[in-house]
């Protein structure tokens, strides 16, 4: 579920936004053209299936290509469904500010204060946004993930417990000084989701679709698959082509539980871009509004759970996540300068889909 990687080398200007095609191509290319030339190289990196979708100054596309899975040979499309791994994070960060923005939950106040009595952090004075901005210190993960009974490295979320994160939390050792670097934490994401649910009293799947996906109209973000919504599905690879099992995430499900369709996925996009009025309007741009400059990433800024990096061509301000589970692969991105937006969405983890994303998104940037 990590976004280390893409992180750094974007940051840094290295190889993750090798996909850029040339100023000339974009220009005189339509979107459906743009789209296609893009998942051409996804398919060409060996993708077994991939979604791509984007809205540009000439309206919104989607496309598909590869298969389903060894045994389903339909072609992606809108409403396939994947696993969006850590995408979802931005989904915790728009509960939380929704949160915020009902006097339920205040940014600067100790995370502590909204956790469960059984699950006491290794230090009283984390924050709820350095929580969500991946400064609290907190390592990557639980230090007893991989040694609670019944791990399963195929699946290695699936067996932990909320007593294993209540008996893992003692034990926890913080990497860094909260709010003083960026390191990127399912934990800390994960406690967040824990601390949600307490305050919305719900469990983190309904929270969500109560504050989230039904007012905002996404049926196909859940946690849990109906009967249509797996037959809709693409099954997982790993890197060496292999179908794989879907992981599931029940206890640190704010890190990365969620499923979605390409559709949905830009149909949320579009909602940050003030297309969406109403009382999810403040929540959508709160989540977006720098918080946190790592000082070891030059141009690196987060919002809550989004990563805000310039684009290399125009310079315009991407706001973007990505994640990966064992199967799938996502990129979701926007320009809210030029109100463009890209998701990629991948059923195989040896693909780029993090360049194709943002190399798409620098494209219809400056198109």
């Amino acid at each position: 579920m990590t976004s280390r990687r893409t992180v750094l080398k974007t940051a840094l200007g290295g190889a993750a936004l090798a996909l850029l095609p040339t100023p000339a191509a974009a220009q005189g290319s339509k979107l459906p053209a743009i789209v296609a030339d893009h998942l051409r190289r996804l398919a060409d990196a060996g993708a077994p299936g991939a979604v791509i979708g984007a809205i540009g100054r000439g309206g919104q596309h989607i496309a598909g290509i590869g298969s389903l899975g060894p045994q389903d040979k339909r072609t992606p499309d809108a409403r396939t469904v994947f696993q969006i791994g850590s995408v979802t994070k931005t989904f915790t960060a728009l509960l939380l500010a929704r949160a915020v923005q009902g006097g339920r939950v205040a940014l600067d106040a100790p995370l502590q204060r909204y956790l469960p009595p059984d699950l006491v952090l290794p230090r009283a004075d984390i924050t709820v946004e350095q929580a969500a901005t991946h400064s609290s210190g907190l390592p990557a993960l639980p230090p007893n993930l991989a040694t609670a009974p019944g791990f399963d490295p195929a699946n290695p979320y699936a067996h932990y417990t909320r007593q294993d994160l209540a008996a893992g939390l003692p034990a926890t050792v913080p990497v860094s000084e909260p709010g003083t670097s960026y390191l990127y934490s399912n934990l800390a994401m994960g406690l967040l989701g824990q601390a949600l649910s307490n305050v919305y009293r719900a469990d983190y799947p309904t929270a969500v679709q109560r504050h989230i996906t039904h007012p905002l109209g996404l049926r196909d973000i859940t946690t849990t698959l109906t009967r249509d919504q797996s037959g809709r599905k693409a099954t997982g690879h790993d890197g060496t082509g292999k179908p794989v099992p879907d992981w599931e995430i029940p206890t640190l499900a704010g890190a990365g539980a969620l499923y979605g369709t390409a559709q949905d996925v830009l149909r949320y996009l579009r909602d940050h871009l003030d297309a969406t009025p109403g009382s999810l309007r403040p929540a959508l741009r709160l989540v977006q509004q720098p918080r946190f400059s790592p000082p070891e990433i030059p141009g690196l800024r987060l919002g809550l759970a989004w990563h805000l990096l310039p684009l290399p061509t125009t310079g315009n301000t991407m706001v973007w996540h990505n994640g990966e589970t064992g199967g799938f692969r996502s990129f979701a991105g926007f320009s809210p300068s030029t109100r463009t937006a890209v998701v990629v969405l991948a059923s195989g983890t040896g693909v780029d889909t993090d360049s194709a994303g943002s190399g798409l998104l620098d494209t219809l940037d400056r198109a």
